[in-house]
């Protein structure tokens, strides 16, 4: 969301690249927009978003991004399930460490309005 009429930039950065993009929010609506090209996958990346609303600048920082495969999950109560309810759970915590850039999301267990 944004200020009608504002004028917003994000940078997309990583090591050795930087990518910037821009779109001006429209006089009619509040919310924006912007369409990266394809990222290799890997990271870490950092995003930054630049709102200039007249003499007035509002940002925001997103750091440790990776970009690679996204894997959604679903099911009933056997998606509770913890790691050490497992039969070899020692073992699957013990590889955890093989796996640094694996990110679990988990969403509250309540309906939407």
């Amino acid at each position: 969301y944004g200020d009608p009429g504002s004028k917003v930039i994000l940078t997309l950065s990583q090591k050795h690249s930087v990518v910037s993009k821009m779109v001006q929010i429209e006089e009619n609506c509040e919310t924006w927009k912007i369409m990266l090209d394809p990222v290799a996958q890997g990271g870490p990346y950092t995003i930054e978003v630049h709102q200039y609303i007249k003499e007035e600048v509002s940002n925001l920082s997103l750091k440790d991004i990776y970009f690679g495969d996204v894997w959604i999950c679903s099911g009933q109560s056997n998606m509770e399930m913890t790691v050490s309810q497992i039969f070899n759970a020692s073992k699957e915590m013990e590889d955890a460490s093989k796996y640094p850039l694996v990110r679990i999301f988990s969403t509250a267990l309540i309906q939407s309005e």
